[in-house]
C-alpha cells in the first residue's frame, strides 16, 4: 500500500494523512445493441407470416433469381475470446437455415450463400451474410433462420427473416437501396470492415410495385440581355406498389432506406430531398403507398 503526503497550501510543513490506494478490478463493460426485429428480420414467433393479417393479405418480398440479398446481424458475441479479434464465425458462433416453403431445411451455407463474415464495427459485435439466389437449385420461395451460440454450443440469441418469393412475370419488381458512410438508424454498419474477408454491407431489397412518368418540370436562367444561361428539367415519377404493404416493409423504407444520405432506385441515384412516402389508407397495419420522386438532369448554356 502507497502513503500520500499533503502539502500545506502557504506552508513549507507536511501533513502525513495516512491515505491508502487500493486496486479495483472491474468487469469489461460491453455496449448492449440488439438486432432490430421490426423490419425483414424479425422474432421467429412472429414473422408477417405467423400473423393473422397475411391469412387475408398475404404479403412475401420479392426477388428475382440471381438477386444477391444481405443481412446484418447483430449477435453478441459470447463465443470468440475477444470480439474485437473473432477467430471463429459462421457455422460455428452464428448458425445459418434455410427453410423451404414445403418445410424443407438446409443448413449447408454452401447451397445458399456466397459469402459471409463475423466482426466489431469498435462499438459491438456484428455479422453479415450474403444469400446468392443465382446458386443452381435456390427454391423459388424461402425464408432463413439465424442462431447465435456461446462458447458451450448453448443458444443465446435468434432471429428470423419475412418470407421471400419469385413472383410471375406479370410484376415488376422495384429495388430501393439507401447509402450510407457509417451507420443507419437501426445500427447496421456500412463502412469498410477491418475484419479479414469482410465486404460492404448493401441494404438493397424489392418491392413489387409499377414506375408512373408524372409531368415534367423545366427551370430556365436567362442573363441580362435574355441569353439563356441555364436550363434544368427536372422527371417526376411515382411508384404504386401493387399490393397492400404490411408495416415491416413500411418499417424497412423508411428507417432503413429512405434515412440514406443517397437512395437508389433500381440502381439510379436520386436526391433524399426528392422523396415522399404517403400512407393512403391503413388496413389494421397495410398500407397503400405512393412513393414520388424526381430526378434532375441541368445543363449549362
Amino acid at each position: 500500500m502507497e502513503r500520500y503526503i499533503l502539502y500545506s497550501h502557504g506552508t513549507v510543513a507536511c501533513v502525513d494523512i495516512d491515505g491508502k490506494a487500493r486496486e479495483i478490478c472491474l468487469p469489461v463493460q460491453n455496449r448492449c445493441v440488439l438486432t432490430p426485429t421490426d423490419n425483414i428480420l424479425a422474432d421467429c414467433d412472429n414473422t408477417y407470416a405467423c400473423s393473422k393479417q397475411c391469412v387475408k393479405y398475404p404479403y412475401r418480398v420479392p426477388f428475382q433469381i440471381g438477386d444477391k440479398i444481405m443481412f446484418q446481424l447483430m449477435f453478441r458475441d459470447q463465443y470468440n475470446a475477444d470480439p474485437k479479434e473473432p477467430v471463429a464465425g459462421w457455422e460455428d458462433f452464428v448458425i445459418a437455415t434455410l427453410r423451404k416453403i414445403d418445410g424443407t431445411e438446409i443448413t449447408d451455407m454452401a447451397q445458399f450463400a456466397s459469402r459471409y463474415f463475423v466482426c466489431h464495427n469498435g462499438d459491438n459485435s456484428y455479422q453479415v451474410i450474403e444469400i446468392d439466389t443465382g446458386i443452381e437449385g435456390f427454391p423459388e420461395c424461402f425464408e432463413l433462420d439465424f442462431v447465435a451460440k456461446n462458447e458451450l454450443n448453448e443458444t443465446t440469441e435468434s432471429v428470423c427473416t419475412q418470407q421471400f418469393y419469385v413472383p410471375d412475370e406479370c410484376h415488376d419488381i422495384i429495388y430501393f437501396e439507401g447509402v450510407y458512410s457509417k451507420k443507419d438508424c437501426v445500427g447496421n454498419y456500412y463502412a469498410k470492415p477491418t475484419c479479414v474477408d469482410g465486404f460492404k454491407f448493401i441494404n438493397k431489397l424489392g418491392i413489387e410495385a409499377k414506375i408512373v412518368e408524372q409531368f415534367p418540370e423545366v427551370e430556365r436562367t436567362s442573363g441580362r440581355n435574355g441569353k439563356l444561361l441555364s436550363s434544368t428539367t427536372r422527371m417526376n415519377y411515382k411508384i404504386i406498389p401493387t399490393k397492400l404493404i404490411p408495416q415491416f416493409m413500411v418499417n424497412y423504407l423508411s428507417k432503413i432506406i429512405f434515412q440514406g444520405r443517397q437512395i437508389k432506385i433500381n440502381n439510379e441515384t436520386v436526391k433524399i430531398s426528392n422523396f415522399a412516402m404517403n400512407p393512403v389508407s391503413d388496413y389494421k397495419g397495410l398500407y397503400r403507398l405512393e412513393i414520388t420522386y424526381s430526378i434532375e438532369c441541368a445543363t449549362e448554356c
